[in-house]
């Protein structure tokens, strides 16, 4: 085993945001590993040059390895910064010291550099007028010294080819049927906005999923253990398939879901929705181009489905939250279990702010994002919608489970765990909950010393 595996450090860098900027990224300059794509050793890296020239910024915060979880980087000798003085073809993995300006070593190894910087390094150019004649028209790169008795240096990451890159500011929608959302791109070349470039957009699976055959079950019955496919039906989502950045680089394409659904079979059985992808390049981006294979825009497409006029636990509850329950098997040991009726009831007023949160909210439930909006709506109903018994309609239990047992059991529950009087800031989601549990804690405690 490795010590502390999965402990570490975590910094970052906060910044202004100037509206019109993409939200999600910096529009800079763009270097692609040259060593292994996204490797350990060279993983992409970004830097923006000054308005005046006079100095470039590049965030090193990703780049560098650790030893271990309590260590400081991983010391690979003196690393360089640098401008080429010339434009190449293809992604090099060598330079001569004649082919490159250096701008500056990254001072990686001293004690505090990043903890105190995050790894976000900025080079004085004010007297490096070589470097600044190069910078606007030719590549920057990031240098090791060249080992064995060569001259030169080894080129660690590189940036894009011909200075131009294009990326999509959100690349993760999720769209219920009839839904439309836009895909907000930005191109650039050389850090500056690309304007009046044609970009050209496809499917793609991309990382999301593969081939298997998924089940075509309906809900509750249990799958069988394949990786379903995806983008199936091809009509789930539509989209234009070229459009021409503005004179800031900038172009919106509408991306849509079919209102009429995904079809009556669930595309992939037991999993809520569709997945699919959307690839996108600069058109006429140069040949030999070093893309990065995460770039894509990657969609979930929720079922269509139809809201009951009086849902039922057993119907049209069960399924739904028990699955989400075995996702997260910590919520049901210390907060609600979510495939057991008792335990929801008791829990009806956080369930209910949980499933009313809009999407962005921390709070929001299910944390995973997945669950379609017609099944929100159908959970929301259910909490609201009480029977004589002035509880959510439990319904048809499955043969074996009496109906009245299950309310014998779960009155006493609700009795057991009074609800609590709390502020009006104490009410939002996981505090409430988070409440709730040291109030049972204490409860059961002071029930154990009255017993002795």
């Amino acid at each position: 085993t490795i010590p502390r595996y999965t402990m570490g450090h975590i910094v970052g860098t906060i910044g202004p945001y100037i509206k019109g900027e993409p939200q999600h990224f910096t529009v800079g300059r763009q270097l692609i590993s040259t060593v292994a794509p996204f490797s350990q050793q060279a993983p992409q890296l970004q830097a923006k040059v000054a308005a005046d020239g006079k100095s470039v910024t590049v965030d090193f915060g990703n780049w560098f390895q650790i030893e271990n979880a309590n260590s400081g980087l991983m010391n690979i000798g003196r690393v360089l910064l640098g401008v080429l003085n010339f434009n190449p073809s293809a992604i090099l993995s060598s330079v001569a010291s004649s082919q490159v300006v250096v701008i500056g070593e990254v001072p990686y190894t001293g004690a505090d550099w990043f903890t105190q910087t995050a790894g976000v390094q900025t080079f004085d150019l004010s007297t490096n007028a070589d470097a600044r004649k190069f910078l606007g028209s030719c590549p920057l790169v990031v240098l090791l010294p060249a080992t064995g008795g060569a001259v030169g240096y080894t080129v660690q990451v590189q940036e894009s080819l011909g200075g131009v890159f294009m990326r999509a500011d959100d690349f993760v929608f999720r769209l219920d049927p009839g839904e439309t959302r836009n895909m907000e791109f930005y191109a650039s070349q050389f850090g500056a906005p690309l304007a009046g470039a044609d970009i050209s957009l496809s499917d793609t699976e991309g990382f999301m999923g593969g081939s298997g055959g998924g089940p075509t079950l309906s809900p509750p019955t249990r799958p069988t253990a394949k990786i379903p496919d995806i983008a199936i039906p091809a009509n789930g989502v539509s989209y234009n398939s070229s459009a021409k950045t503005d004179k800031n680089g900038y172009v919106s394409v509408a991306l849509k879901a079919n209102p009429d659904g995904l079809g009556e079979t669930p595309p992939r059985g037991y999993l809520s929705g569709q997945l699919y992808g959307i690839a996108y390049q600069l058109t006429n981006q140069p040949a030999g181009y070093a893309s990065n294979p995460f770039n894509y825009v990657s969609t979930l497409v929720y079922d269509k489905k139809t809201v009951p006029e009086l849902p039922t636990w057993y119907g049209d509850i069960q399924y739904l939250f028990t699955q989400f329950g075995n996702l997260y098997p910590i919520m049901g040991k210390y907060v609600v279990n979510l495939g057991d009726y008792t335990s929801v009831c008791i829990r009806l007023k956080v369930l209910k702010l949980a499933f009313s949160l809009p999407i962005g909210d921390p709070n929001y439930m299910p944390v995973s994002r997945d669950l379609g909006g017609d099944d929100r709506k159908t959970i929301l109903r259910w909490l609201e919608t009480k029977g004589p018994d002035g509880l959510p309609l439990l319904g048809r239990p499955p043969e074996g489970e009496g109906e009245a047992g299950v309310h014998a059991l779960m009155a006493a529950a609700s009795e057991a765990l009074p609800e609590l009087d709390l502020l009006p800031l104490q009410s939002a989601g996981k505090t409430a909950v988070i409440l709730r549990y040291e109030q049972r804690m204490a409860k059961r405690a002071s029930e154990k010393g009255e017993s002795k």
